[in-house]
């Protein structure tokens, strides 16, 4: 098969707008170092950071805001093109009652806590509310009895409150839930019984399926606001896989870089196809250092990074996200029913999805072998598209190197990563020297 051309790889500053923002988190625990891999975070091509504001880091002598270690983090990424969304989050032990600074460490609770936490969040909105207009109440209040449902409703409450007097316009999402849905229908029916749920702009929930085209914790989300009569956005919040054995989610399974590429790039895929915004975990590997089961290696991360954080270098997932973030932007849109008749022997696991792009009317269809985590296997299959579709100058495209191929036959690759059969004129790529299209 004829290789034209690779595809070209936009930068967050040259991205106006996209449905995708990558994993910044745990830096208020310094377990990754975000000025190690800041080189790459512009390149990348997501518009968005999800960020940890770090109660504890921030207000680690009580009355003494610290903020220059953030300071120093948002306006680098504004400068970049990147624009951060703050999780408020852990609890402080500094205060009595106030919590501890991990996940499912509880929330502050006794008086004085509760009452450094609105000074907390007041500094916070005061400080930032001309480069952050995203906030995020908390991470996983649902993980493992983390707290009871109306003591979130209370704190997102006061902090939502707080948000709002000095930030009229600020976004508020809610939740960022692990994965217990009776948990956000509490909180929905809640929030709906006070007259609040104008409080709450989206919720965000997270996942990490090891199948990554599974999106049951989205449609269990949709189903419970229908059982609630509401309709608030969802925002995926923090999804993504390892490059190897690792602690922290889908640790109990093997891991290579290739299938970490493979899950992501399915993973970014499928929320595209409903529109849903994205936030990849993580930008950089990060290594916990805490006394409990969760300690050691999360390397979840686009960049690998050795043990004392500084960075070695991005992974075959960096890449993969830099082709998907330039292809998947705003200016297209899903279509369905653009694979009907598209592939007329396709086996049982295909998956396909199809997208217009709107400036040029241009189509093509992301397709794979699913069903399944992705198997470290480069072996590939082969499949054969129809000329009755009426695809004009098709091309096939592998997202992991960003290969634009002309097809042979109407055949083209299939395997369990991303592929793309796309009209040409959907694509920006870069064509080799000497090589033209055909037709």
């Amino acid at each position: 098969m004829t290789m034209i051309g690779k595809l070209y790889k936009r930068s967050a500053l040259e991205t106006k707008e996209s449905l995708w923002s990558i994993g910044g988190e745990t830096l208020d625990r310094n377990y990754a170092d975000y000025h190690a891999y800041k080189q790459w975070l512009g390149p990348l091509g997501a518009k968005r950071i999800r960020l940890q504001a770090g109660w504890a880091r921030t207000e680690a002598v009580p009355g003494r805001h610290e903020f220059d270690w953030l300071d120093r983090i948002v306006d680098d990424a504004i400068s970049r093109g990147v624009q951060p969304w703050m999780e408020l989050s852990y609890g402080n032990p500094a205060y009595s009652g106030g919590g501890d600074a991990q996940l499912a460490g509880g929330i502050p609770h006794s008086t004085e806590a509760l009452e450094a936490w609105d000074r907390w969040v007041e500094a916070m909105v005061l400080r930032y509310r001309d480069r952050v207009h995203e906030w995020e109440i908390w991470n996983e209040v649902d993980h493992k009895d983390c707290v009871p449902v109306k003591g979130y409703v209370d704190l997102y409450l006061r902090s939502a409150a707080i948000l709002r007097r000095h930030q009229p316009e600020a976004r508020l999402w809610a939740l960022a839930l692990a994965g217990d849905v009776s948990y956000a229908e509490e909180f929905v029916s809640l929030m709906k019984a006070a007259g609040k749920l104008d409080l709450v702009d989206a919720i965000t929930f997270h996942g990490y399926p090891p199948d990554p085209d599974c999106l049951r914790l989205y449609h269990e989300l949709k189903l419970m606001m229908q059982r609630q009569g509401v309709d608030i956005p969802l925002r995926q919040g923090e999804t993504g896989a390892p490059s190897q054995n690792s602690c922290g989610a889908l640790r109990d399974l093997d891991w290579t870089p290739l299938q970490q590429a493979k899950w992501n790039s399915r993973r970014l895929i499928v929320h595209a196809a409903r529109e849903i915004p994205m936030n990849l975990f993580a930008m950089a590997d990060m290594h916990y250092n805490r006394p409990d089961a969760l300690s050691g290696l999360n390397p979840k991360g686009l960049i690998e990074c050795r043990s004392d954080l500084t960075a070695v270098g991005p992974k075959p997932a960096y890449t993969a996200a830099q082709h998907v973030f330039s292809v998947f932007n705003l200016s297209v849109r899903p279509e369905a029913g653009l694979a009907e008749g598209l592939f007329p022997a396709a086996p049982e696991r295909l998956r396909v999805h199809g997208f217009v792009q709107e400036k040029t009317g241009a189509r093509f269809v992301a397709y794979w072998l699913g069903g399944a985590q992705p198997e470290a296997s480069e072996v590939r299959e082969s499949l054969v598209f129809s000329e009755k579709a009426g695809m004009k100058h098709p091309v096939w495209v592998d997202l992991l190197t960003g290969e634009v191929h002309l097809p042979e036959q109407n055949r083209i690759p299939l395997w369990d990563g991303p592929l793309l059969l796309a009209e040409v004129e959907a694509l920006d790529f870069e064509p080799l020297e000497d090589e033209s299209m055909a037709g």
